[in-house]
């Protein structure tokens, strides 16, 4: 009896030894890396006839910086690719390239979900299919909430939503992409991984 008490005794000042001296998540000087992808395919029918398709593919690489407790500087790559293939018409392809300077703060608590709040503003820039003198898109403003789930100090589950409005922004199906005052507003839902090497 007395061994276990001794064994129970070591093993509780052992976990709350581990508690006490944890690094904490999200301290000022930590770096996390990591990415999110987003991707979506569709099919338009009316009358039981078909009418286009479409696919969307978009990667969002990342590196954020903690320059104070739980507050990041996180700029990220924006990569993606539209295309749009209409029944007995042209199909066509939109790539999109750029990036998102966001600013977050991080509601880090005693367990392991980490909610989070961010804002950002971005420019992208449009190539489309046999089309030249493309405006760039400007992202004004990105703004979101996400979760960041961790396995362990160093690696986190994340998911995010956002909403961005952009100017010169828009679909290749409809027309109108890049054109000069054309005004976007997206709502998305992105999910991803971090890992946090320092």
């Amino acid at each position: 009896m007395k061994k276990v008490l001794i064994v129970l005794v070591s093993l509780f000042f052992l976990v709350l030894s581990s508690n006490l001296f944890a690094q904490m998540k999200t301290e000022k000087g930590r770096i996390e890396l990591g990415g999110s992808a987003g991707f979506y395919t569709s099919s338009v029918s009316y009358d039981g006839e078909h009418q286009f398709s479409e696919t969307e593919f978009s990667f969002y690489p990342r590196m954020g910086f903690f320059i104070i407790d739980k507050f990041e500087i996180e700029p990220q790559l924006v990569f993606k690719t539209y295309s749009f293939n209409p029944e007995g018409g042209e199909s066509g392809t939109v790539s999109h390239f750029g990036g998102i300077f966001s600013l977050s703060y991080n509601f880090e608590g005693n367990g392991s979900m980490v909610p989070f709040v961010f804002a950002g503003i971005g420019v992208l820039t449009n190539s489309i299919t046999d089309e030249e003198d493309i405006k760039a898109s400007l992202i004004l403003p990105e703004v979101g909430v996400g979760l960041k789930a961790f396995f362990n100090n160093n690696w986190a589950f994340r998911s995010e939503a956002f909403f961005n409005h952009m100017t010169n922004g828009g679909r290749l199906g409809f027309g109108y992409t890049g054109l000069e005052d054309l005004k976007n507003n997206t709502f998305g839902f992105r999910l991803g991984f971090s890992v946090f090497p320092k």
